[in-house]
């Protein structure tokens, strides 16, 4: 999944000026850094409920990598 939010982001990116997107203040994460942005450690229990709050208004990416990682690592409570 999270190849396929960069590949449409790309699309965009390659669709739209540049000037366009610096206008509207659009910076999209790479999927490579923001899959080594959800490998920090974590030390939550895994039986308690974890919330995720995204700081960008973007294309998801960074809460779907940090989603992954967590699923992967044995969290049920998202």
């Amino acid at each position: 999944m999270l190849r396929t939010i960069e590949m449409y982001t790309n699309e965009y990116k390659d669709t739209t000026k540049k000037e366009i997107r610096k206008k509207k203040g659009q910076f999209f994460t790479p999927a490579e850094v923001s899959m080594r942005m959800a490998a920090v450690e974590n030390k939550y229990p895994k039986n308690q409920w974890i919330r995720v709050l995204d700081p960008g208004a973007g294309n998801g990416i960074l809460s779907f990598a940090v989603i992954d990682k967590l699923l992967r690592s044995g969290y049920k409570r998202l």
